[in-house]
């Protein structure tokens, strides 16, 4: 794995050059990924890459910067750190009450402002818990607005579902009533959601509480047939967008074999272009 390249905060901008990942921490503490691409053309959006509950952001930004290259987006990977977010798929927050929406809010503000990006769109893309995290951005109202959102191998969902808790459906949580999920913001979204068609096996990394069981199905690939189901079925009645579903076959919940191995990366060309 190459080596990244750590700036001091009063960084000069002349020192981020094209074609070089750097690393910043924002002023509440989280670390996070940047690249800007080799490009003679306009930066036209910027893609947030989000890891999983493995916390891989250095292999997904690495994996993404070619793609970045060929498409002229920017990216930016936020770095949840187990001991401070450990839920952060879920937007719990950390012990001293930041949420980690209100965490890649500001940190994607101080990426912005040391990248000289602004009014570019911005695509967002999770894996495994980053997918949670994600959509569920989406669903609470984050700060910046996500142009296309594309959901791998997710855990399991946010069910649009108006009498179950968020985070498992609709209703707020008066614990926590600052993630009010509205799933109009979703609906307004272009939506993909990829799942491996092997990945069905019950790894001590799935939440397997029995309700999830229940209401989505027991493994990822029955969770997000069920999930665009429902989202497709209510987007018929209320004349919104449709999430799409894609099943790499063969695969099973492995980031780096369905990039190198499953087709992900040609899918993701495909996405950026659409």
């Amino acid at each position: 794995m190459q080596q990244v390249k750590t700036f001091p905060r009063a960084v000069d901008m002349a020192q981020l050059n094209a074609g070089k990942v750097f690393s910043f921490t924002s002023p509440d503490g989280l670390d996070y990924l940047g690249y800007v691409p080799r490009t003679d053309n306009k930066i036209t959006a910027t893609l947030a890459v989000m890891h999983g509950l493995n916390r891989n952001p250095v292999e997904m930004i690495f994996r993404f910067r070619d793609l970045a290259d060929r498409k002229g987006v920017a990216l930016f990977a936020p770095f949840f750190h187990k001991s401070r977010f450990r839920h952060f798929q879920q937007l719990k927050a950390d012990n001293t009450g930041l949420c980690p929406k209100a965490a890649f809010d500001n940190a994607y503000k101080d990426f912005l402002s040391r990248t000289a990006l602004s009014g570019e769109k911005l695509y967002m893309v999770g894996f495994s818990g980053g997918g949670q995290f994600a959509h569920r951005y989406v669903l609470t109202g984050g700060e910046h607005k996500v142009d296309k959102l594309m959901l791998i191998a997710s855990g399991w969902y946010t069910m649009p579902d108006t009498e179950e808790i968020f985070p498992l459906g609709l209703k707020t949580d008066m614990n926590r009533e600052h993630l009010a999920p509205d799933i109009s913001r979703l609906q307004a979204c272009q939506t993909s959601v990829v799942i491996g068609s092997k990945d069905v096996r019950r790894s001590s990394s799935l939440n397997t509480d029995k309700q999830i069981d229940a209401l989505q199905g027991r493994n990822r690939l029955r969770r997000a047939r069920n999930w665009v189901a429902a989202m497709q079925q209510l987007a018929e009645k209320t004349n919104a967008k449709k999430p799409s579903l894609v099943e790499l076959k063969g695969a099973g919940h492995n980031f780096t074999t369905m990039m190198s191995k499953y087709g992900l990366q040609e899918h993701l060309i495909g996405w950026l272009e659409d």
